[in-house]
């Protein structure tokens, strides 16, 4: 986390002071290496190294507040620019990355050096059989499919909706409804989520995405089709961290979740390229039509998951202190 805020610093200080595309897209690589380091999955990890098997409130708490950064920094970002130029923000964030989350993460987070506790009941797999286990390979697949899905989405998203009907104006404040939705529904989770496992949430958010995209196909409200869509993206984002912190343990956490980051990564990186093309040879209606179908991908792994952990129940206070207690 410290590395991703010493590299985030480099590049957008290297960005401000960019003077040809090639130190442009040099900054901007180094950016985003640093977004690569620091992001959900890198805090979900660092998360999962201090509380262990008690993580998940923690991942739904951080989740909660990282809905609200759009939101904060957007109108921040356009007063910045305004006032400094684009090069001038560049240099303010570069500040805000040296000056505040760097001595933050410096001060607070702990330099834990021994393995954290571990969740026991699931057969935890070792590193080496990890590749063997139908489970990783499931929410691999799963996370992989809806990485596409939420990027390419937030490119088409106007276009889309204006292919289905919705004028331009309308459709920009459609598309304001999915960071409430998101923001709500973790919200939700975070209140009712210890209550069951992070597969149930999986499978809910999977399902709301597929409602969500099949709602706007077949000509429902649009602004709930959103919401649902919105709802579903909202405690994905938790259940993404949840369910390899539940499903094979705390031990080997961060190198499980970085496994799993890198095939979300590059299809994300892909999928505006992809999702363009889509749109511009086969059309709007094609465009949604093929984010249903993709969208089902997930549901069935998140089925299948349930059958392979038998119907899992989340691990109970008393469990949650008997494993930090071995772990001491």
């Amino acid at each position: 986390m410290a590395a991703a805020t010493v590299l985030t610093t480099l590049g957008l200080a290297l960005l401000s002071a960019a003077c040809s595309l090639p130190v442009y897209f040099l900054a901007w690589g180094i950016i985003g290496v640093g977004m690569g380091a620091g992001l959900y999955d890198a805090a979900f990890s660092t998360l999962g190294r201090i509380y262990g098997a008690d993580a998940r409130r923690a991942i739904a708490s951080l989740t909660l507040w990282g809905g609200f950064s759009a939101t904060i920094t957007w109108p921040i970002t356009a007063w910045l620019e305004s006032s400094l130029g684009w090069r001038g923000t560049c240099l303010a964030y570069a500040g805000l990355q040296l000056l505040v989350l760097l001595p933050l993460c410096l001060a607070f987070l702990p330099r834990q050096t021994r393995p954290p506790p571990t969740m026991h009941g699931h057969g935890e797999p070792s590193m080496p059989g990890l590749m063997r286990d139908l489970r990783f390979w499931l929410l691999a697949v799963a996370g992989t499919v809806l990485s596409f899905i939420f990027t390419a989405w937030s490119v088409l998203l106007f276009s889309i909706l204006q292919a289905t009907g919705v004028p331009a104006s309308e459709a920009i404040a459609l598309g304001v409804l999915i960071g409430p939705a998101q923001v709500g529904a973790r919200v939700l989770e975070m209140v009712f989520g210890s209550r069951y496992h992070p597969l149930w949430t999986m499978l809910t958010s999977t399902l709301l995405i597929t409602t969500g995209f099949l709602g706007l196909l077949l000509h429902m409200p649009a602004a709930a089709a959103l919401i649902a869509y919105g709802a579903g993206n909202g405690i994905w984002s938790i259940a993404r961290g949840a369910i390899p912190l539940a499903t094979f343990g705390a031990q080997d956490y961060p190198v499980i979740m970085g496994k799993l980051a890198t095939p979300y990564s590059l299809v994300a990186a892909a999928a505006p390229f992809v999702g363009s093309i889509v749109l511009e040879a086969f059309g709007g209606h094609m465009a949604l039509f093929a984010l249903v179908c993709a969208s089902i991908i997930p549901v069935v792994c998140a089925l299948s998951l349930l059958t392979l952990n038998g119907q899992p129940k989340p691990p109970t206070k008393s469990q949650g202190s008997l494993q930090r207690n071995e772990g001491s």
